[in-house]
């Protein structure tokens, strides 16, 4: 299996230039199956790396600080209008 590693953000706990929190898109076979940590800026970056919540198998964690989990809501959110427009279609 092909597996890569693709950094959506970088950042800290403290507001640095253009750089997004701690985000991680792990790839299996050509498709980000995992997200790893969530932090602030993740969903835009997430969006503009052209990942595709339907391919996501799991979102984890390396541990829970505002700055590797502060972007949840944004990508939750992302993923329950994706499920409405699947079950509306």
């Amino acid at each position: 299996a092909e597996v890569g590693v693709q950094a959506l953000g970088s950042g800290g706990p403290i507001a640095e230039g253009s750089r997004a929190g701690t985000s991680y898109a792990l790839w299996l076979d050509g498709k980000a199956r995992v997200l790893i940590d969530t932090g602030p800026g993740s969903f835009i970056r997430f969006g503009e790396a052209g990942l595709k919540v339907a391919d996501l198998e799991a979102i984890a964690f390396s541990h829970f600080h505002a700055d590797h989990s502060g972007g949840l809501s944004g990508i939750l959110n992302t993923i329950a209008v994706s499920l409405s427009k699947i079950a509306n279609d």
